[in-house]
């Protein structure tokens, strides 16, 4: 699943859905507005007759219609703004322009009638006030609309008083500026308010587009959790079904010959379950990002050359040509992690590869390089490459036959690519073959290779080691107390911290190494029982954990704690060597 991306700051991200809304609602507004405008008009013009008895208020009304003829057929035919199309630099200026001539449409009375009558002055100024007053409900979606509208009225007013006797009505035409300016910045309130409203519309509109999204991210995980846990169940069952059967043959088998047969498909079925888990294990490391990249400068031909070497006998086994070109390039990133990543797409180009070969290639590109495994396999159909790296999702393998792979190894490459930064791409051809693609970035210098490297530390025997063995699990503890007592160890034995304390408060002793499962009961943790021992005995006590559990936050918690962590199943010699190593590394020792 993709990442969740951010919301966009629609402060700044949308000024252009903004403006496209605000032009929208204005267009919405103006036959509303010619409407009252008419009305108003014509109110005006007969207001204007009974008192002045002359044609003049009606020629002034055949004036307006015109312009508001003319004005409507521009709103009709001319601006109307087209969804989902960018807004011309042009438009917005074609509203002000015919705002303009509506204007000056009800200017033009100053003009054409005679104010010579104080009533006919006092009316004709109280309407155009009110005119001015009306349309910034109306016009001040786009600020200078209604700038370009109140104009053509506001200054022919003021100018009329201005130069009309006596001079005291000159006042007059000041408070006419006055309250254009506050007509003025009303509207630029009212554009204020519009303008915040769309951005909470559209900041909505995101939160909701988020919420479904989110709603899908949840469905898909869902959906992906069950298909995992599915293919995880079956592919765990199968080897566990066969060592039960194994293992009842066992009891019933009435002589070495037959125990000798057996005991290669014990360990064929055991050796399934340890990849099985391994892998599970690498996924749950990386999704708890409990592993950190520690890159630095190397040459890509040392690890390309060693995955290759390890690779060639299952090639060999399948008559394919294994080939690597010499490559010099030198990269930087981590080459533990680079080499689990080449290992997976060498070792899945081989197994869906019956004829052909495998080739691993590197060229230079820029500042990068480009690393590329092709194979002359089976392909991937078109719509299945973006799911090939998905938990247990195989190509041609609908049985689940294990020897054909467990369908994590790209699923812990798209992983382990993420983590590095590493761009991952595929391409493919059915029946033809497919190359996957790692750009890695170039180093600048050359690595320094070390003098002398500094020597492993001794390895202590077990004979004679004391031994603390942690586990609630009953058969676990005895097994493994076994197994340490095969070795010469003296095993000590405790199922929690508190059991721990006592026993060696009872017998005085202190254990060279303690051994602890993470998860104990009562939400006791193997961590909280190694520091309840080293409390005990008021010792550093080397220790090193064990667990079966692939929880990312409980990986994350051992990382954490700074002990040697081991994942069950593990082979009875990788158990001695995490122990002896940890002897050896104390300082006590």
């Amino acid at each position: 699943m993709s990442k969740q991306e951010p919301l966009p700051d629609l402060l700044t991200a949308r000024p252009q859905d903004i403006a496209e809304e605000r032009l929208r609602l204005l267009h919405q507004q103006i036959p509303r507005g010619q409407v009252l405008n008419v009305s108003l008009a014509t109110i005006f013009a007969g207001a204007l007759w009974l008192q002045m008895r002359t044609p003049q208020p009606w020629v002034w009304m055949a004036v307006f219609l015109t312009v508001v003829l003319v004005r409507q057929l521009l709103h009709h035919f001319v601006l109307p703004p087209a969804r989902g199309r960018p807004i011309r630099r042009t438009t917005p200026r074609l509203y002000t322009l015919t705002a303009v001539f509506s204007g000056a449409g009800w200017g033009s009375a100053l003009y054409m009638l005679d104010l010579g009558s104080t009533e006919v002055l006092v009316l004709t100024a109280l309407t155009l006030g009110g005119v001015m007053a009306g349309a910034i409900s109306v016009l001040s979606y786009l600020l200078s609309v209604y700038v370009g509208f109140a104009l053509p009225i506001a200054i022919p007013l003021a100018l009329h008083f201005f130069t009309q006797e006596p001079e005291g009505i000159a006042v007059i035409g000041l408070m006419v500026l006055v309250f254009l300016a506050g007509c003025v910045y009303f509207a630029l309130v009212f554009n204020g308010v519009v303008t915040q409203t769309l951005r909470l519309k559209y900041a909505n509109d995101a939160l909701l587009l988020d919420l479904q999204h989110q709603k899908q991210i949840a469905e898909d995980a869902n959906v992906a959790k069950s298909k995992f846990l599915a293919a995880a169940s079956h592919d765990l069952r199968q080897p566990l079904h066969a060592l039960n059967l194994l293992i009842e043959a066992l009891k019933r088998s009435c002589g070495d010959r037959e125990r000798t047969a057996i005991y290669p498909r014990v360990e064929q079925s055991l050796d399934a379950l340890g990849k099985l888990f391994n892998a599970l294990l690498d996924i749950s490391r990386l999704d708890a990002a409990a592993v950190t990249p520690e890159p630095e400068d190397f040459r890509l031909a040392g690890l390309l050359h060693r995955c290759v070497r390890e690779q060639e006998a299952e090639a060999h086994r399948k008559g394919l040509r294994l080939r690597c070109r010499h490559c010099a390039a030198l990269v930087r990133t981590d080459p533990l992690l680079l080499e689990r990543v080449v290992r997976n797409l060498i070792s899945n180009a081989i197994r869906y590869t019956d004829q052909g070969g495998v080739l691993i290639a590197c060229r230079k590109r820029r500042d990068r390089v480009l690393l590329q495994v092709w194979d002359t396999g089976i392909g991937i159909p078109g719509d299945r490459i973006a799911k090939v790296f998905e938990e247990f999702h195989q190509i041609d393998n609908p049985h689940r036959d294990r020897s054909r792979g467990l369908g994590l190894g790209l699923a812990i490459v798209r992983r382990l690519c993420d983590l590095l930064g590493l761009p991952l791409s595929l391409r493919s051809r059915l029946g033809r073959g497919t190359v996957v693609s790692v750009l890695l970035p170039r180093a600048t210098r050359i690595p320094e290779t070390a003098a002398s490297s500094p020597s492993p530390p001794t390895l202590w025997e077990m004979h004679g080691r004391v031994v603390l063995v942690i586990d609630d699990e009953r058969d676990v503890l005895q097994a493994t107390a076994v197994l340490l007592g095969q070795w010469g160890c003296e095993v000590l034995t405790a199922q929690s911290g508190a059991q721990a304390q006592a026993l060696l408060r009872r017998n005085g002793q202190v254990p060279d190494v303690i051994l602890s499962d993470l998860r104990l009961r009562d939400e006791e943790t193997g961590i909280d029982a190694i520091a309840a021992v080293r409390a005990a005995v008021s010792q550093p006590v080397p220790a090193v954990l064990l667990t079966g559990d692939t929880a990312p936050e409980r990986i994350r918690l051992a990382r954490e704690s700074g002990y040697r962590l081991l994942h069950k199943p593990l082979q009875p010699a990788r158990l001695r060597a995490a122990l002896q190593r940890a002897i050896a590394q104390t300082p006590a020792h």
